[in-house]
């Protein structure tokens, strides 16, 4: 089998480290296209990821605005059914008073902030503040749970903090007037949002309108610039698999994800949620290799990829279920920072045993020199480095192609033949840039080979595009368009100003430890460099280095943070 296992990206690790080196050497790319006025950065907001608490879901229907006198109720009569009934009230003014109040020590220095302090300044209200629209296009807000919105917003920027909105969100069939999207409502959505004083919004894919461009415009029209979240990822009858969609029904303009020319938003969510477990974070981490391709990132200022909400805290001690895997939720902090990705917080401060968790890692939440890592800009939003997956169980093969259960597609078809066996279908498709794979149905004789192009007129996003688990269906696919497992061990870097760069090592594994060594060369910084502990704030004992930074040993399931500075 050859030894695949290793890689920087899909290409050589001199062609790429080069084309990012050769990148940052000149000014982070201005993207200028076919929607004239809607490149990065169009409206001027998020130069830095965006840093935010917002509304959990587990409370969509129940929530109340608690601004004192509004009389505000949770209203559990109309609570949502099943999985989304009310479990509790989360009470917004509440919310604010603890995300503002300066109960944390910063990243353990001592000092007490609070987490606006530490950069989580904008509170999003999330589903259940009411849904639909009016005949003239207003939303229809609960002024049971929500009796003066504009008073709630003025609340929290009388805390000092902003206020996000969701819209687009999930409609009752039985509304007239939301059953297809209607100028009248896309106006009044931007209307709404201006005349309540909102700051941003989070675009949702469950109503019916989807159209991101359109939306711009009108806030362009406003004239108030807006902090844009879209969240189209879950959109359905599309063409690409979950994480870039660019086609389908609905338009390019729906798309989930940006191109060099088009960002009418200012960050995306491109994965599936994050949840609870040791994995998710890290499965989601691959993703966003696509995005940050150098010279040339679809995660760059004003248009952030947004792998998921962070889980730390969440992450829970595999031999000891009541007990925080400290080590691997420094590991998922350090690795949304050094891949410049969104901070969105998601818990409820009232919540039972909220407290308790947040005084354990509050240190790592409000960590000044991760932070300062997330929010620096150097022409590159982080990028892989070096990577190995030796206990992955889906193992590529000797021509590079892993073989998985279930089919590609649909669309994007390179090529159907009935005649090409696996190997012949496996050098084809390894001589064509483009080809991600071929998938076939098994029980089909002879079976017809369908060649799919991973370009697509999309980025290719490393799920694997395997729609579904079907048996019946076998897929083989190039090996870097699945990506790494969750049993990984990496080493991700991001340049900073001045010459600098973050470095993270990531163990994934169970087993054994892991302590990679990372030439200078690749980062195109000579001798001799100082390397700070992230984590620490100190130098790492040892003095300076000349040729190659050795991480010192990290266990499994743990990680290493560093700057890598040009002495003076």
């Amino acid at each position: 089998m050859a030894d695949n296992n290793k890689y920087i990206f899909s290409h050589s690790p001199t062609f790429m480290i080069f084309a990012l080196l050769c990148a940052l050497c000149v000014t982070a790319v201005s993207a200028q296209g076919n929607e004239s006025g809607f490149q990065s950065g169009w409206n001027g907001r998020s130069r830095t990821p965006p840093m935010l608490w917002r509304t959990n879901i587990p409370y969509r229907s129940c929530m109340k605005s608690g601004v004192p006198g509004d009389n505000s109720s949770c209203d559990h009569t109309a609570g949502a059914v099943g999985v989304y009934a009310c479990r509790g009230c989360l009470n917004i003014a509440t919310s604010i008073a603890a995300l503002t109040a300066k109960s944390w020590p910063a990243g353990g220095s001592g000092q007490a902030i609070s987490l606006a302090d530490a950069g989580y300044a904008t509170v999003e209200l999330e589903e259940g503040w009411g849904g639909g629209h009016d005949d003239a296009g207003n939303n229809v807000i609960d002024t049971v749970k929500f009796p003066n919105m504009a008073g709630l917003v003025a609340h929290a920027h009388a805390a000092g903090l902003k206020m996000s909105w969701s819209l687009n969100n999930p409609v009752d069939p039985d509304l007239p007037n939301d059953q297809q999207c209607h100028e009248t409502n896309v106006r009044g959505d931007v209307r709404n949002l201006k005349d309540l004083g909102f700051d941003g919004t989070s675009l949702h894919t469950y109503g019916p309108c989807l159209n991101n461009t359109w939306y711009a415009e009108l806030m362009k029209e406003s004239g108030k610039n807006f902090t844009i979240g879209n969240v189209h990822w879950t959109q359905e009858q599309t063409v690409e698999p979950v994480g870039c969609h660019r086609s389908g029904p609905y338009g390019a303009d729906a798309s989930s994800c940006p191109t060099l020319e088009w960002c009418p938003f200012n960050y995306y969510q491109m994965a599936e949620p994050t949840v609870a477990n040791p994995e998710s974070w890290y499965r989601n981490m691959q993703l966003v290799v696509p995005y940050t391709t150098p010279g040339a990132p679809l995660s760059r200022q004003g248009c952030w990829a947004w792998p998921g909400t962070l889980q730390v805290g969440s992450i829970m001690d595999p031999n000891n279920k009541t007990a925080i895997d400290m080590p691997w939720n420094r590991a998922h902090f350090a690795a949304w920072c050094i891949i410049s990705s969104p901070l969105v917080l998601e818990f409820d401060f009232a919540g039972a045993g909220v407290t308790q968790m947040l005084e354990q890692v509050a240190s790592i939440l409000t960590h000044p020199g991760a932070i300062a890592v997330n929010q620096a800009w150097a022409g590159s939003p982080g990028l892989l480095l070096q990577s190995s997956d030796p206990s992955n169980p889906d193992q590529p093969d000797a021509a590079g192609f892993v073989k998985l259960e279930g089919a590609l597609g649909p669309g994007h078809d390179m090529l159907n033949s009935s005649s090409m066996t696996i190997a012949e279908a496996e050098s084809w498709c390894g001589k064509q840039a483009t080809c991600e794979g071929f998938t076939f149905d098994n029980q089909r004789t002879p079976p017809a080979l369908l060649f799919k192009d991973g370009m697509g007129g999309s980025s290719n996003n490393f799920t694997g595009n395997v729609v579904n688990r079907d048996p019946k269906w076998t897929t083989f696919m190039k090996h870097q368009y699945v990506g790494a497992s969750a049993l990984a061990q990496q080493v991700w870097g991001k340049p900073l100003p001045g010459g600098a760069w973050a470095v993270l090592a990531i163990n994934g594994g169970t087993g054994g430890t892991f302590a990679p060594s990372l030439p200078l060369a690749l980062l195109n910084m000579t001798g001799p460099v100082s390397v700070i502990d992230i984590w620490a704030d100190q130098p790492v004992p040892g003095g300076k280095i000349t040729t190659a930074f050795v991480f010192p040993t990290i266990p499994p399931r743990d990680n290493g943070f560093y700057k890598l500075v040009p002495a003076q």
